[in-house]
């Protein structure tokens, strides 16, 4: 028995023993580094057997397992236990099965697992049917019967075996990918040139957005380049739950935060903003608490263009005003009369076939369409004959009250006489509206044109000595001692013959009632005009310089420097002295070149100065690069709103009743989709995606989860997962079309 001394050493002996160095056994499981699945596993013939490659696969669950396709089992993504496995009586048993049809089973395995290059082509034919139906309106649904009618109506296409997508998929296609890549392309161009910017807000199905499109040079557009107009972004005025937004309503400042929150998203410096173009309504070019009166002080020295198309069509409008009321009330009456009739059309066929006259429909008259009163006015006067026999000998049968008033009114010179002088009048002005709705470069001779115009009307009520001496910006129209006599009012040839009827002859007061209203017109219209348009504005009288035949010309210049026209634009003019001096050089120099002749020839303006850029001298530098691009900067400046007022076009055509439940970010995405297939006139046919949009084809792009690689959405598989509306006994799916989740 050990004494207490003896019990002392052993306990210092313990204390000073080190504690054992192996570890125990749980441990070292635990600490175990854990094998992912390794792909070339499925050609390792030598450890697994020749028909690995048949079973063997990845677990889509995690990638620490791997999966035998034949026995519908997972184990652990180590050698040693896949061996085991494929040793296993199970597997025998299986492998057993499959050794009849061998072949069969491998050319089944290497379909079901493309090759990268096939799965780029399944990915590219994806996109392309995607583009295809956002290019031409087709509901998302069309794409469940559509991709399955086409693998059946051609089997023995692999591709088409590979697609696999429904609405879900097809949406995120467009939004995501498409749009998405779109989007980011001109984002990018943004950062390096300088543009202008479109504005517009309009309500569709109760939903307020605001769109905003983008003008400025593209390099890439046809040969030579050429000044575009791209959609940027759709917002909404008034999102769900932002109730801050619904209090302050559509506000200079909210539009000013959304055009700004739209630039700021897309990390686009505002430094490249160069211009403004919006209607005329108070809350986008208003003095105070304006979208303009923001942007003066957050880009100063920013340009304002007032929409002329906006401008002409409001002015046309305002002056029916000094017409008798009942031209309105005739032109709504017929059209109320016949259209919501079929019986009343069909026998109104009848007069037009007896008087040889085309089955034209009776336009119905809007006041906010800008071409639209000009177009009822001419269909008007096409069926006049048609229409009064028609309502002639039906006034009796229907006995109504607005049968009488359109016999009394179709039968009364006077009245056809006011449509004869609405349709003189309104061709000049809807040719100068429609003129400026062109997508092309205008602004040049937008102060040209409209002062042609402007006095062109001047001339038909006012005397020409007074026209002459005055300068246009001082003439007054509402000056009566400057007006011609009334007899000498000029109102177009077809009214000049209508009043020789016997109602004007027989009875002069009705030609004086008649000629003071058309004048009361005449003048209106010119102060609307007037009021609408700056006939001063410096930059638009200067303007004209930048054509072709003036900027090649000493003698049709008005200063040999261009530093007095880009003081006018400052955003564009160049920042330090070395540059600007270099600008200064290049234009002198410009008219002392021997440029060719198709060059100065040419008949677009921003194609001229894009050609002008690619001169080079004998080292092969650009002789007028920095001119150049000064210039076109200068006509990125839009003339008119018109590329705004069609994107909303093209939402209406979008935003139907039967998909009325399209979410704004689904439309904007369906835009900028429709858009870059059509762009360079392009169409689905020869549409081609990009390596970015490839690229982009991956689970954690399309629906948010997954890992970032293009081999996650090898063919729609996760599209059935996500978006199965299949399902029989589901009595409403969902239309995900609009994925309002």
């Amino acid at each position: 028995m050990p004494t207490s001394d003896e019990d002392t050493e052993t306990d210092r002996a313990s204390a000073s023993t080190p504690p054992p160095s192996k570890k125990k056994k749980g441990k070292a499981l635990k600490e175990r580094r854990a094998q992912k699945y390794r792909s070339e596993w499925k050609t390792n013939t030598k450890a697994f057997g020749d028909d690995v490659s048949c079973w063997l696969d990845s677990d889509k669950t995690t990638q620490f397992k791997a999966k035998c396709k034949w026995c519908d089992t997972s184990v652990a993504a180590n050698v040693t236990t896949i061996i085991s496995h494929s040793k296993s009586g199970r597997h025998e048993k299986e492998r057993e099965k499959r050794k009849s049809n061998s072949r069969l089973d491998l050319y089944v395995s290497a379909a079901a697992e493309p090759s990268l290059s096939q799965r780029k082509k399944i990915q590219s034919a994806e996109i392309k049917l995607s583009a295809c139906l956002a290019a031409h309106n087709v509901p998302f649904q069309f794409i469940d019967h559509l991709v399955p009618t086409l693998q059946s109506a051609f089997p023995d296409c692999n591709i088409l075996k590979g697609i696999q997508m429904k609405r879900l998929k097809t949406t995120r296609i467009v939004t995501n990918v498409i749009g998405a890549v779109h989007k980011e392309d001109l984002c990018e161009t943004l950062l390096k040139v300088k543009f202008s910017v479109l504005t517009d807000e309009s309500t569709h199905f109760n939903v307020k957005t605001a769109a905003t499109a983008v003008r400025y040079f593209d390099k890439n557009e046809g040969e030579h380049g050429k000044i575009v107009v791209r959609f940027l972004d759709l917002s909404d005025v008034f999102p769900k739950g932002d109730y801050d937004a619904a209090n302050e309503g559509a506000s200079g400042k909210r539009l000013y935060e959304l055009l700004v929150a739209c630039f700021e998203k897309a990390g686009i410096p505002l430094d490249n903003l160069m211009g403004l173009g919006c209607d005329g309504a108070s809350v986008n070019i208003g003095d105070h608490n304006s979208v303009i009166s923001r942007l003066r002080v957050s880009c100063p020295g920013i340009i304002l263009m007032r929409c002329v198309c906006h401008s002409l069509h409001l002015a046309a409008r305002d002056a029916c005003k000094c017409l008798p009321k009942s031209c309105e009330d005739m032109a709504r009456g017929i059209h109320s009369f016949l259209q919501h009739s079929s019986k009343r059309v069909a026998q109104f066929a009848e007069f037009q076939d007896f008087l040889e006259v085309a089955q034209h429909k009776m336009l119905l008259l809007s006041l906010t369409r800008w071409l639209s009163m000009r177009d009822n006015v001419v269909r008007i006067l096409e069926q006049w004959e048609a229409l009064r026999l028609y309502v002639t000998q039906h006034r009796f049968e229907d006995n109504t009250h607005a049968a009488e008033n359109l016999y009394k009114w179709l039968s009364c010179p006077i009245m056809k006489a006011y449509y004869l002088f609405l349709s003189w009048v309104l061709d000049k002005v809807t040719a100068m509206n429609a003129y400026f709705q062109g997508s092309n470069v205008l602004i040049t001779s937008l102060h040209e044109k409209m002062r042609e115009k402007y006095k062109e009307i001047l001339q038909s009520f006012m005397k020409p000595v007074y026209l002459s001496r005055t300068a246009l910006t001082d003439v007054n129209p509402s000056a009566q001692d400057q007006y011609v006599p009334l007899v000498n009012l000029y109102l177009g040839v077809e009214v000049h013959q209508q009043l020789q009827h016997e109602a004007f002859v027989k009875h002069p007061e009705n030609a004086e009632i008649f000629r003071k209203c058309c004048r009361g017109y005449l003048v209106e219209l010119c102060k609307g005009i007037r009021d609408r348009f700056d006939f001063n504005d410096p930059l638009l009288e200067a303007l004209p310089v930048l054509k072709p035949k003036n900027a090649t010309s000493i003698a049709r210049r008005f200063n040999t420097s261009i530093i007095p026209f880009a003081d006018l634009v400052p955003r564009a003019k160049p920042k330090d002295m070395a540059t600007l001096q270099l600008l200064d050089d290049q234009w002198r120099n410009l008219p002392l070149d021997d440029i060719p002749r198709d060059i100065i020839e040419e008949k677009e303006v921003d194609v001229f100065w894009a050609r002008i850029g690619k001169i080079t001298d004998g080292e092969g530098n650009s002789k007028y690069a920095v001119l150049s691009e000064f210039v076109l900067s200068v006509l990125s400046i839009p003339h008119a709103n018109a590329d705004v007022e069609r994107i909303f076009s093209k939402i209406t055509l979008i935003r139907t009743r039967l998909r009325n439940r399209l979410i704004t970010p689904t439309v904007e995405g369906l835009c900028l989709a429709s858009e870059c297939v059509k762009m360079r006139n392009k169409c689905c046919c020869s549409f081609e995606p990009s390596p970015k949009m490839l690229d982009s084809m991956t689970s954690h792009n399309l629906y948010g989860y997954g890992k970032d690689s293009s081999n996650d959405v090898p063919a729609g598989g996760m599209d059935r997962a996500v978006n199965n509306t299949d399902d029989p006994d589901d009595p409403d799916p969902i239309d995900m079309s609009w994925f309002e989740a």
